[in-house]
């Protein structure tokens, strides 16, 4: 049709602008737009702009095809300057020229007369900088040869009072006091329901960084609107409520039903619903509506009912608010010595599309920017929050696309689409970083109740990393297809969805370019398989309950993430059931908080693989539930269900829950699950167990192939037991062939505090065949804390049972357990049972142990029936107990240090209690050193060891009791073999020995030494063939009986020396058969000996020293007789001189 630009624009004119649409989507969406407007005159009516004669004194000029306006009023400032119209419209080449002056800011003006302004030509300002606003109740339509050419912004709505702030509103119609109409306008009141509608099918345009707003009760685009780096605010009003704008034309709040001032007068201006217009003066104009029999109305080609709610913005033609680097465009003014102002782009741009019922068809929004993207808002803000007001259905067709790129450097912009009830989205959204520089946008698309998602949004970046896609409806399945493609001549894009779930396609997401974010306000579900092929592309889910992932998720170096219970307020599990997750490179995270009816916080079984390579890291966060027992805070569980990665790390937190029964752990791998770091990764361990009866292990590894292992990285296992009120919450328990390995340079390093309860809370316990802590060349170090508000026995901080091993080739190993409270056998350390093992080859081996306790055995190391430790190379042996009780100490029962012989490492007692009992066998070929903790200790070693030769190994290089340093007394208790020199030191302060209840062996090698400062007291000493030396520094030497002779072999030398003291000894017999030991005695005040024997019964006879300068000298018979030769006997003294029978002939 040809518009003829000499008439009056009519409604055939305006009939042909609507329908430049691309397709019939337009139409079809007609289907649920309230159109409550558009009536003016009867067809061909002339539409011109005249005055209202109300005392406003504008005037409107005609000069040609221009209307020039003129006149109005000014507010007191002189800012703002008000028209009144009886009519404005414009036909074709028409031009509405609105003068202006530098002083004023903002022009406003209001049509009065009722009918809707029908403009299909130019409005435009001369003569300022001034904005233009423009406000008809009636109704707004633009045709398509509508233009603009207005310096400033730009502003048309169907409201019925502008507000000034306060009482001072510029009303639709009625008088005012415009002197006190001073400020910017801020507020849009809407007093009559339904309000009228706005209609665009031109080309509006504003100047560079400026803003276009368009305010009605019900508003259409189908033609275009610009903004180049400006703002674009496009929103439809329901019912009666008052709308808060700022001088950008964004809207920031709506309030119902507002309050006017009291002298506020009703407006005069009804629209007409279109059933009544469609009976009226447009009965005979093709609009492609009708009136069916029942008075309602429908598309004429379709018969699709329009139904008539008012909130509703339609967008199907474009708006653009994106910019360039360009330069400050000419003034449209040549005549005025106004430039445009600097500065067009002061701020990020925005697109905000608004209304109760918001919908894209064919649409194209742009808010693209050279530096960086801008903002769009279709529907809402971010999740619903905000000022702005939110749509309750938003719908965005299969060819709309919004844009929001950084065109070269810069981030992607910010992209919203969101209702409160439903949101169909089925478009494109690119939030693109820059070429240059820069990372992907933000995108939402979301409804709060339910989603339908069959769009695609990219938000990658060449140089940058992607960006992100929120998808947050009340419930997300994964499915494959996602459903049905919408038809849209039979499907309503507003009705009601039904109660299921939201479905989003997998395929979808496979396609992602950006990061896909999933939130839902109850759970989210994968029942389709993930693969997003685009690399650095990952995908978060977070639902407030559950998490349930039945099929694959796999990305390309894309981090994935699921969060269940987001919110942290009912709970909510992450189950993982028979699947992979695969993050190739990029970081896995899990989290999850059992309930009541879920109990397991992470629950991954059924074969499950979690997986990443790289440095990409893998956490997993759970807390159990609520339920009578079982409440578990992290389970891997069953053959073949594992978590890997290569060189980034793995953590893992777990607590478990409240339960009334047992089993609530805060970490377990049961039935084969596996953990494990196969490059450099380090795995961490954080478990606590939860509260309830027994059994509420802070972490649990048990059965057959349960592992925690890594090759070059690190491992840290810290558990804390529950509070039960029973018993065996442990902190860390390696059961059933649970293991910890690491099989290159990684250390281990396990940390276990027992919670509280009765009987056997311990730290850690190892127990069981094939399970243990096992590394190659890296350290182990196992710290143990029994329990401490316990009242029973066997809380203890390390326990190693029934073959249970903790073994390393090259690597040091360290125990340190501390036992926790209670009555009896509350050990530090306690390593019992046949195969229960600790073992090295070059590396240390150090135990530290402290025993605590209200009872007795409250030991501090326990080594027996059958448990070993050993070192097979040049590793050495520590063990120290730091308890100061007689109750606690060290104790080797039954039991083996080096039972193979050990290697070439020293092997340490240190203790103030040694107690050796029932056959303890400790073999090796360094030093053997029994201890007191410090230098002024005291040490006290009481054996058990009843016609046993060989309880200490024969290949010493050296034994040795007591410290170099030391002052305190050794005390030996019980019979002890030496089968290697020996020697007793306690040479400083008040040093000294006390071995009277003792009775000392020597075989093989073995010489026995003793030194002490002061007193040395033994009981009887036999040492066949080898020398026994005694020396006290400063103290008496008092002795039993002193044997080194034999009937059937060689004597050794018996020397006993006191410098200042006496000495007093049982029997001395240094006798043999050829070879023969000399005695020697030197005292500082007496010497009293029993019999004195070194007689050769073959060879010749030894020799007898007894020599004491300042006092006298006593004893038996002297015997240094021989077959050959009798051996000296010399006594001097500086007294008097005693002795027996006296035999040193042949």
């Amino acid at each position: 049709m040809t518009i003829n630009t000499d008439k009056p624009i009519t409604w055939q004119e305006i009939r042909v602008a609507l329908r430049k649409l691309p397709t019939e989507m337009f139409r079809q969406w007609l289907t649920i737009v309230p159109l409550f407007v558009l009536i003016a005159a009867t067809p061909g009516q002339a539409q011109s702009i005249t005055p209202a004669a109300d005392g406003t004194q504008t005037m409107v000029t005609p000069n040609g095809n221009r209307y020039d306006i003129t006149g109005g009023k000014l507010s007191g400032d002189g800012a703002n300057l008000f028209h009144s119209f009886g009519q404005f419209g414009l036909g074709s080449g028409e031009i509405a020229n609105f003068l202006s002056s530098p002083q004023i800011q903002n022009i406003l003006g209001r049509i009065v007369g009722g009918d809707p302004s029908l403009i299909n030509g130019l409005i435009q300002v001369s003569g300022g900088n001034s904005n233009l606003f423009l406000m008809n109740p009636g109704g707004i339509i633009f045709g398509g040869d509508a233009r603009l050419n207005v310096p400033a912004d730009f502003f048309a709505t169907t409201a019925t009072g502008i507000g000034f702030g306060g009482d001072s509103w510029f009303n639709a119609v009625g008088e005012h006091n415009y002197q006190s109409l001073i400020g910017t306008p801020s507020w849009l009141a809407f007093e009559r329901s339904p309000s009228g509608t706005i209609i665009n099918a031109g080309s509006l345009r504003v100047q560079p960084g400026q803003n276009l707003t368009l305010v009605g009760g019900t508003v259409i685009n189908t033609g275009e609107i610009t903004a180049a780096g400006g703002n674009i605010t496009v929103a439809a009003v329901p019912g009666e409520n008052l709308v808060r704008i700022t001088s950008a034309g964004h809207l920031l709040s709506l309030e119902v039903e507002p309050p006017r001032d009291s002298r506020g007068q009703i407006v005069g201006i009804n629209p007409v619903d279109l059933p009544a217009l469609l009976t009226g003066p447009l009965q005979e104009l093709d609009t492609g509506l009708s009136l069916t029999p029942s008075g309602e109305v429908q598309l004429v080609d379709t018969g699709t009912i329009v139904p008539q709610e008012a909130g509703t913005t339609i967008i199907s033609g474009s708006l653009d608010v994106s910019h360039s680097q360009f330069p400050i465009p000419n003034s449209p003014f040549p005549n005025s010595p106004f430039p445009i102002p600097n500065s067009p782009f002061p701020h990020s741009p925005t697109i905000q599309v608004l209304g109760e019922k918001v919908g894209l068809f064919g649409a194209n929004i742009n808010a693209s920017g050279s530096n960086g993207g801008g903002t769009v808002l279709i529907g809402g803000d971010y999740q619903g929050q905000g000022t702005v007001p939110n749509a309750l259905r938003t719908f965005v067709s299969g060819d709309s696309v919004i844009n929001a790129d950084a065109l070269n450097n810069g981030d992607g912009g910010r992209v919203i689409v969101w209702a409160d009830e439903v949101t169909r989205f089925l478009g494109n959204i690119n939030a693109r970083g820059g070429a240059n520089s820069g990372d992907g946008g933000f995108v939402e698309v979301s409804g709060k109740e339910f989603l339908d998602f069959h769009g695609n949004v990219n938000t990658l970046a060449l140089n940058g990393n992607p960006g992100t896609l929120l998808l947050d409806p009340i419930d997300i399945t994964i499915v494959a297809g996602g459903g049905t493609v919408i038809d849209f001549t039979q499907v309503d894009e507003f009705a009601d969805p039904d109660l299921n779930p939201t479905n989003v396609d997998a395929a979808l997401i496979n396609g992602a370019t950006t990061n896909v974010i999933l939130q839902a306000t109850n759970d989210i579900t994968f029942n389709a398989d993930i693969n997003i092929n685009t690399p650095g592309v990952g995908l978060t889910a977070q639902a407030n309950n559950n998490i349930n992932v039945n099929a694959d998720i796999i990305t390309a170096g894309g981090n994935i993430s699921l969060n269940a219970d987001f919110d942290q307020i009912n709970g909510g599990a992450l189950n993982i059931n028979g699947v992979t997750i695969n993050a190739n490179g990029g970081n896995f995270t899990g989290i999850g908080r059992g309930n009541a009816l879920n109990n397991i916080g992470i629950f991954i079984n059924n074969g499950s693989v979690i997986q990443t390579n790289g440095n990409g890291a893998i956490s997993l966060d759970g807390t159990g539930g609520g339920g009578v027992m079982g409440n578990q805070g992290i389970r891997i569980d069953g053959a073949g269900t594992s978590v890997s990665s290569v060189d980034g790390d793995i953590t893992f937190n777990g607590i478990g829950g409240d339960g009334t029964g047992e089993f609530n752990y805060g970490i377990l791998l049961v039935n084969g699950g596996v953990v494990e770091s196969i490059g450099r990764g380090n795995i961490t361990f954080d478990g606590m167990g939860g509260n309830g009866t027994e059994a509420n292990d802070g972490i649990i590894i048990a059965g057959a192939d349960a592992t925690v292992h890594s090759v070059d990285g690190n491992i840290y296992l810290t558990g804390i037991g529950g509070n039960g009120s029973e018993k065996g919450n442990r902190g860390i328990n390696l059961v059933e062939g649970g293991a910890v390995q690491a099989t290159g340079v990684g250390s281990i390093t396990l940390d276990g505090t027992g919670g509280n309860g009765i009987d056997f809370n311990q730290g850690i316990k190892i127990a069981n065949t094939n399970s243990g802590v096992s590394s190659v060349d890296g350290d182990i170090t196992l710290i143990g804390t029994g329990g401490l508000n316990v009242t029973g026995i066997q809380n203890r901080g390390i326990a190693i049972y029934q073959q249970g091993v903790v073994e390393s080739i090259g690597g040091n190993i360290t125990l340190n357990g501390t036992a926790g409270n209670g009555t009896a056998r509350n050990q530090g350390i306690h390593i019992r049972d046949l195969g229960a093992r600790i073992s090295s080859v070059d590396g240390d081996i150090t135990l530290i142990g402290t025993g605590q306790g209200t009872g007795n055995v409250n030991w501090d190391i326990v080594l027996a029936a059958n448990g070993v430790i050993e070192t097979t190379g040049t590793g050495n042996i520590s063990l120290e107990g730091k308890g100061t009780l007689a109750t606690n100490g060290i104790i080797l029962s039954n039991s083996f240090i080096n039972p193979l012989g050990g290697g070439s490492g020293n092997i340490t007692l240190t203790s103030n209690f040694i107690r050796l009992q029932q056959n303890p066998l400790i073999f090796g070929n360094g030093i053997l050193q029994l201890q007191p903790l410090d230098f002024n200790s005291d040490i006290d070693i009481t054996t058990n060891l009843p016609n046993v030769p060989n309880s200490l190994g024969n290949n010493f290089s050296q034994i040795i009791i007591g410290r170099d340093n030391g002052s305190g007394t050794i005390n030996l208790a019980g019979e002890l073999i030496f089968n290697d020199p020996v020697l007793l030191q306690s040479p400083l302060g008040n040093g000294s020995i006390n071995t009277t209840a003792a009775t000392l062996w020597g075989n093989n090698d073995a010489t026995i030494t003793l030194l002490a400062n002061q007193d040395i007291t033994t009981g009887d000493i036999f040492n066949p063939h080898r020398a026994i030396a005694i020396t006290s520094l400063q103290g008496n030497i008092k002795t039993g009986t002193l044997q080194t002779g034999s009937p059937i072999g060689f004597g050794g030398d018996i020397m006993l020396t006191s410098s200042q003291g006496a000495i007093t000894t049982g029997n001395l017999n240094s006798s043999g058969v050829i070879n023969v030991g000399d005695i020697f005695l030197q005292a500082g005040t007496e010497i009293t000996t029993g019999e004195i024997n070194s007689r050769g019964t073959v060879g010749a006879g030894g020799n007898i020293i007894l020599f004491n300068p300042q006092g006298g000298i006593t004893t038996g018979n002297l015997n240094s007789s021989g077959l050959v030769n009798g051996g000296d006997i010399i006594v001097q003294a500086g007294n008097q001189i005693t002795t027996g029978q006296i035999m040193s002939d042949q």
